[in-house]
């Protein structure tokens, strides 16, 4: 992966970092040792379209979570159909 997508990769999932990079790209990224043509394309990065990208991801990010079951209900769903299953065994042995 090259630099710039690693940078843009740790903007969309680092809140603090993203914070850094929307205030001052340059600085923000100075650990990155870039070229000057990779600081011309930071340069050159859509800052706005940065914060609709995370903004979509956040969401599709919480959706994914609103229909997960709680841990208790797929325990006792699995126990109940393991009794069924054992008493089922049991009774047709007799």
């Amino acid at each position: 992966m090259s630099k710039l997508n690693t940078i843009i990769s740790r903007v969309v999932t680092d809140e603090q970092f993203r914070s850094s990079f929307l205030t001052d790209p340059v600085k923000a990224c100075e650990g990155y040792d870039l070229s000057d043509a990779e600081i011309a394309e930071l340069k050159s990065i859509n800052l706005v379209e940065i914060s609709a990208v995370n903004a979509e991801l956040e969401e599709r990010l919480s959706k994914s979570f609103i229909n997960l079951p709680q841990l208790g209900e797929d325990e006792e769903m699995g126990h109940s159909d393991l009794h069924t299953s054992h008493d089922n065994d049991h009774n047709s042995s007799w």
